[in-house]
């Protein structure tokens, strides 16, 4: 992961530090929220660096990497009945300031 932690990642869903069973998986996670913000935004991690303060990873994406983590942690099987819609919003407009628009 280039700008998510383990540890964040543990933190925003309520995971005991000591508990290390899942932290492959969270990783794997943690990853795929990265790669997801980059193909979003349509910029790599080193022109999304330089939009931070004092060259560090801008704190809306961050924050934004965390919520799909953990959501995509608690909820690992498809429900039907279970709405996105407060995530997706709420992740949205988190990375709404960083999307590359092309003309």
């Amino acid at each position: 992961m280039k700008f998510l932690t383990l540890q964040d990642i543990k933190a925003q869903a309520r995971i005991d530090p000591e508990y290390t069973d899942e932290d492959t998986r969270l990783t794997n996670y943690g990853n795929a929220a990265e790669r997801k913000i980059f193909s979003d935004t349509g910029y790599s991690y080193e022109e999304l660096l330089e939009r931070g303060d004092d060259n560090n990873f801008p704190e809306d994406l961050v924050l934004a990497g965390l919520m799909l983590t953990a959501t995509w942690y608690r909820y690992r099987e498809n429900i039907e009945n279970l709405s996105m819609s407060h995530v997706d919003y709420s992740y949205n407009w988190l990375i709404s300031d960083y999307v590359k628009h092309t003309f």
